[in-house]
């Protein structure tokens, strides 16, 4: 099992008895805070004696399950040949809950800016649940002298393990130092019974250097000063014919 998730897990009972049990049903003998059996009871058929059966038991543990071992208390139902209830309330299931993971991974690329400069970052993104996940809203997160104004995205849908890329404009102020500086996204999202969940908040990192000097602005000088020079040379072409060295 896995904290927030829905799991099945298989689980092999044997008539140890001395006759013949009909109708086994398994469930939990009690109640858990964190767990929950997703149906009523499990039913295992009718074993002779010594026969074993292998079920599925569906098991949600919720949010705040501990990521532990865990013995579980389980009732054991069946009726005899006589058609007589019985239970058997001496039996434990021991399984371990593994931690929550993640709801998405990310991983950016192009994510190097200039200083005084901007461009565009892509973001890939992945469903990381054992469940589709639907109607994604991602919020991008700066802070100085990241920024952004073009910080939100939006999904569809994402099935187990499917992924795609989100693109974002990001820039850098300047008077940013040259350095690596963390840009964060998280998400918003819809899980396969329709709740509205948040995702954890996730860190990309975004490194930031010296811009190369030949931006836009550094270009506009040199540009007048050709067309001065272009100027002179229309002058002295079109005097030409007055100067004594012309001829």
């Amino acid at each position: 099992m896995r904290v927030d998730e829905e799991t099945t897990i298989q689980v092999r009972v044997t008539n140890e008895g001395p006759r013949t049990a009909n109708d086994v049903a398994l469930d939990f003998a009690r109640e858990y805070p964190t767990l929950r059996l997703l149906v009523g009871s499990v039913s295992a058929g009718t074993l002779e004696q010594g026969e074993s059966a292998t079920v599925r038991l569906p098991i949600a543990a919720t949010r705040d399950a501990e990521a532990v071992e865990k013995s579980l208390d389980m009732r054991v139902q069946y009726r005899t040949d006589a058609d007589e209830q019985r239970y058997d309330n001496d039996v434990s299931l021991v399984t371990a809950i593994a931690p929550r993971r993640d709801d998405f991974r990310v991983a950016a690329s192009n994510a190097t800016i200039g200083v005084d400069s901007s461009r565009l970052i892509k973001i890939e993104v992945t469903n990381n649940r054992n469940q589709t996940l639907t109607n994604i809203e991602a919020s991008l997160g700066t802070s100085d002298p990241l920024d952004s104004d073009d910080d939100d995205g939006y999904i569809e849908s994402l099935d187990p393990g499917e992924s795609t890329t989100l693109v974002f404009e990001l820039s850098a102020t300047s008077d940013a130092n040259p350095k690596g500086y963390a840009a964060s996204i998280d998400f918003r999202y819809d899980d396969e019974r329709g709740k509205s969940m948040m995702s954890e908040t996730y860190q990309i990192p975004v490194q930031v250097e010296e811009n190369d000097g030949l931006g836009v602005f550094s270009i506009l000088p040199l540009v007048g000063v050709g067309l001065v020079g272009a100027g002179v040379t229309v002058y002295v072409r079109r005097q030409g014919d007055g100067l004594p060295w012309s001829a």
